[in-house]
């Protein structure tokens, strides 16, 4: 076998410079490029695994500020239903009081009607969080009774002995019967003091 010593033909060169740029090409994809699309695929799923986490954590705080708007509301509703039941509780005790009151004395209730609680502090002191006791509410308390005039007047006595307890007003109408002392109608003002 002889070899020819004559040298590569032009298309052989070209084949072969075409083969080297291919090679160059393959080479700087798989050592250059490839690398860099992994870590960029990697660098995007950490973006979105990221993202991800940021949403998950808003809707989170959403939630609380969610639940924490709803439990200052349910201590607000809570509160609200406290205050009423105390309310009607307080309306409760006075009207039993001021009618065992007039029972004690033979007068017979007919109506009663309470007015909203006046806060007051007294003048003396500057706050009432130093001196509690120096805060007080009045409550009046309208009510119509019948009876005699006797014991309309023994009521207004017993009334003087009771520290919480004060008539403000008191109107009465006679009977047109003048044998009998009994009144028709007798309207008293109460008023209720309530200390702190």
């Amino acid at each position: 076998m002889q070899i020819d010593k004559k040298g590569l033909t032009k298309r052989e060169k070209r084949l072969i410079l075409l083969l080297i740029i291919l090679s160059l090409v393959v080479g700087t994809l798989n050592l250059i490029i490839m690398p860099l699309v992994d870590r960029l695929t990697e660098k995007s799923e950490e973006f979105y695994a990221l993202d991800f986490e940021r949403m998950r954590v808003t809707l989170a705080m959403n939630s609380e500020s969610n639940d924490r708007k709803r439990h200052a509301d349910a201590i607000q509703k809570y509160e609200q239903i406290q205050s009423d039941y105390l309310s009607e509780t307080q309306t409760n005790e006075i009207g039993r009081i001021l009618n065992e009151l007039c029972a004690a004395h033979n007068l017979r209730p007919t109506a009663l009607s309470l007015s909203d609680c006046r806060d007051y502090l007294d003048p003396d002191i500057e706050s009432a969080d130093e001196y509690p006791s120096a805060a007080f509410s009045i409550i009046s308390a309208d009510m119509t009774v019948s009876g005699k005039y006797s014991d309309l007047k023994s009521l207004l006595d017993a009334v003087k002995d009771i520290p919480y307890l004060r008539v403000s007003n008191c109107s009465f109408s006679l009977n047109s019967d003048t044998t009998n002392e009994y009144l028709d109608i007798i309207s008293i003002t109460f008023e209720i003091t309530l200390l702190g």
